[in-house]
């Protein structure tokens, strides 16, 4: 699964770039089991394909309207929820859908849930029965935004389902 990681982290990186203008680095990536996010706004789309699971983009607030604020041209304040929030659910959409295009030429077939956003202290995102969660760190001149995959290979998956694996 790390290999599929790798292509929403690739992914990721370069709509941090397009569209907010950010050079990110990428932190150490960590394999966990229980994600909880204090003060925090994260986008996430889910996967239904021969992957499922979901990713995520998880911002501290005050990263989050800095973000959307680069992406909009213009400085947001507390009365711009709406906006940082469909600024945010756009970036995890393109990061998916430019993702699960490159998960399709691996002969990965994957559809996406429309994005959602979940806000607030103490999010948190559940793993159950199989599901790898990786969080990579993406480090920009804004503040750290970390990429949450979660994934798991369906069972009735044809054979693309291994073609990124290592």
């Amino acid at each position: 699964m790390e290999s599929h990681v790798d292509v929403f982290r690739d992914c990721a990186l370069r709509v941090l770039h397009r569209m907010a203008g950010l050079a990110a680095r990428v932190g150490p990536a960590a394999r966990i089991t229980e994600s909880r996010t204090a003060d925090s706004l994260s986008a996430l789309v889910g996967l239904q394909g021969d992957l499922t699971g979901s990713v995520a983009l998880v911002f501290a607030r005050d990263v989050a309207w800095r973000v959307a604020g680069r992406v909009s041209a213009e400085s947001l304040g507390p009365g711009d929820a709406q906006t940082v929030h469909a600024i945010a659910m756009e970036m995890v959409n393109t990061v998916a859908g430019n993702a699960t295009g490159l998960l399709l030429r691996a002969g990965l077939r994957e559809g996406l849930t429309p994005p959602t956003i979940v806000e607030g202290p103490q999010v948190f995102f559940g793993f159950v029965g199989g599901i790898e969660t990786f969080a990579v760190p993406l480090l920009t001149e804004e503040g750290t935004v970390v990429l949450l995959v979660s994934l798991k290979r369906n069972p009735e998956s044809g054979d693309g389902a291994s073609a990124l694996s290592p």
